[in-house]
């Protein structure tokens, strides 16, 4: 899925998971928008997908802050 070292990826470390998400997602539903969360010691090998970073429909990523803290709520806890 992504590499540990891909400059294309934002990665967070949160509760022994990583939370990966593209650089440069776009404003429609496409492949460079998913959000992906490994446990910290499956990765990179064995991720599941949680969802899509939409933030560019509200604009220049002005709500990414916010799924984040959403995301890490919900899924992680």
């Amino acid at each position: 899925m992504v590499k540990k070292d891909d400059p294309d990826y934002v990665f967070e470390e949160y509760k022994g998971h990583t939370i990966a998400s593209h650089k440069n997602n776009v404003a429609e539903k496409d492949i460079n928008n998913l959000i992906i969360v490994y446990r910290k010691e499956e990765f990179p090998e064995y991720g599941f997908i949680v969802g899509l970073d939409d933030s560019k429909m509200s604009g220049r990523r002005k709500s990414f802050p916010t799924i984040w803290k959403m995301r890490k709520a919900i899924l992680i806890g």
